[in-house]
């Protein structure tokens, strides 16, 4: 038998800066975590920030001519090109960010993080990307066969929110890498703790 052929859609890394974000640091961790976790399996990972990933013998970083440092080039991309551009078809199709390849038929996973766009489209870079998210976002979870997220409440949201058969959400709270596992030694003065963009 051989081991699993998987494509990894990393494109929301395209963007410059996007690796600094809690969604973009949790697909690239995500990553290294997978071929930690599984060794020999063939990742193929989609990406045009070849220097934020570590190829090797059993992970091939592919890149695009496709504007994908943009909302819209990825979106484009995602929708019109993606379904094909891992030749061989692979096993799986591993989507770290909210939304899979329309045209994909095959196995696929996908992680929701959260449902800002369901809930406060306002604060979702506006009204219309919020629209076209809540769509794409409910597609790609009706047809995965598993969806990743990282708590029960977001797990619950995505249930009732998105309809999603209760059987295919997981909650798979996020790792960290080593540098956020053991605090600095305390120094004077007080603390600051900002969670989230808002």
């Amino acid at each position: 038998m051989s081991l699993p052929h998987i494509a990894v859609d990393l494109r929301i890394l395209d963007r410059a800066g996007m690796e600094r974000s809690g969604v973009g640091r949790c697909a690239v961790e995500s990553l290294v975590a997978l071929r930690g976790a599984r060794p020999g399996w063939r990742l193929t990972v989609h990406s045009n920030r070849p220097d934020l990933i570590e190829a090797g013998r059993d992970l091939e970083v592919r890149g695009t001519r496709w504007p994908t440092g943009s909302g819209l080039g990825r979106v484009a991309w995602l929708h019109l090109r993606a379904a094909r551009a891992t030749r061989p078809a692979p096993d799986l199709w591993l989507a770290p960010t909210f939304v899979s390849p329309a045209a994909w038929r095959g196995p696929s996973v996908v992680t929701i993080h959260d449902l800002v766009f369901l809930l406060e489209p306002e604060r979702y870079r506006g009204r219309l990307n919020a629209w076209h998210a809540s769509r794409t976002v409910r597609a790609s979870a009706r047809r995965a066969d598993r969806v990743l997220c990282p708590s029960t409440a977001v797990g619950e949201r995505i249930i009732r929110d998105l309809g999603i058969d209760a059987g295919k959400v997981v909650a798979a709270p996020w790792g960290v890498s080593g540098a956020f596992r053991r605090p600095p030694a305390p120094s004077a003065g007080g603390y600051i703790l900002v969670v989230g963009r808002w």
